[in-house]
């Protein structure tokens, strides 16, 4: 880890698919310090803000949104609508698209997903992979909707500052940044 003293794996679909408290521990052992995987920082982001009904805006194609679908119910968080991109079918594709996911298309895509789903009870919106420039589309989410928007990046920076015992929380964060910078950090 050459002097680090956290690390964070921001693998989204991946450390999704290998989520484990074994896995998380062997990640921690070959580090030499406390790993932070973007499934671990999902999760406690997900705790943290109290989500139980959101729609999942994604740059993936099927297998990979099954992969976050999955893991997201698996925590007891109903998963009203998921839809991609598809970028992952091709990596040249990959490597164009999924840096042009920016703020705007990416709200808007969430928007629009939430739209198709016709939910009434949709508390936010995450944006899994930290290929995507999500911070600016959680913004714009958040400013429009008043609902809450989480993102892998987003929830590996908090969880990674959590650890190093940094406290985000501010008192004007609920107007002023992501709502989970208003949240304490919990590990789980």
């Amino acid at each position: 880890s050459r002097g680090a003293e956290i690390v964070l794996v921001g693998c989204t679909a991946a450390s999704m698919r290998c989520a484990t408290v074994a896995h998380d521990a062997a990640l921690a052992e070959i580090a030499g310090v406390p790993v932070v995987t973007a499934a671990r920082a999902t999760r406690e982001a997900l705790t943290a803000l109290a989500l139980k009904e959101i729609v999942i805006a994604t740059p993936y194609g099927a297998a990979s949104n099954r992969i976050v679908r999955e893991f997201v119910e698996s925590l007891a968080v109903h998963v009203v609508a998921i839809e991609g991109f598809g970028y992952d079918a091709d990596p040249a594709l990959w490597k164009t698209e999924v840096p042009r996911v920016d703020g705007e298309r990416g709200c808007e895509f969430a928007l629009e997903i939430e739209a198709r789903a016709g939910a009434a009870n949709i508390q936010g919106a995450y944006f899994p992979c930290t290929g995507m420039a999500s911070i600016d589309a959680i913004a714009r989410y958040e400013s429009r909707t008043g609902r809450c928007g989480v993102s892998s990046v987003l929830a590996g920076f908090w969880a990674a500052l959590g650890r190093a015992g940094i406290d985000l929380r501010r008192d004007d964060a609920s107007t002023i940044g992501p709502r989970l910078f208003a949240r304490p950090f919990v590990a789980t």
